[in-house]
């Protein structure tokens, strides 16, 4: 048995609330305001018939570009898939 008063929550980390399928993104938009540091990715996503969004949080600029760049190319090859 893991003894659970060892157990301690990390701080600042985000857990799994559900799941999105790749083949449902619709679009990204980098909502970022960078004078404030406050640093988001609005994602929407299509559950029919209703067009959904979430906000990917992130620490910094460096990270909000490695989200971008993450989804563009999931973005990509959802396109490539659907051409073929």
């Amino acid at each position: 048995k893991k003894d659970k008063r060892n157990q301690k929550k990390a701080k600042g980390t985000y857990s799994l609330k559900g799941n999105i399928y790749i083949s449902s993104l619709a679009m990204f938009v980098d909502s970022s305001e960078r004078e404030s540091q406050y640093f988001v990715i609005k994602v929407l996503w299509r559950d029919v018939p209703n067009m959904e969004s979430f906000a990917l949080r992130c620490r910094n600029l460096e990270e909000v570009d490695v989200w971008k760049g993450c989804l563009d190319e999931l973005m990509a090859q959802k396109q490539m898939k659907k051409e073929d």
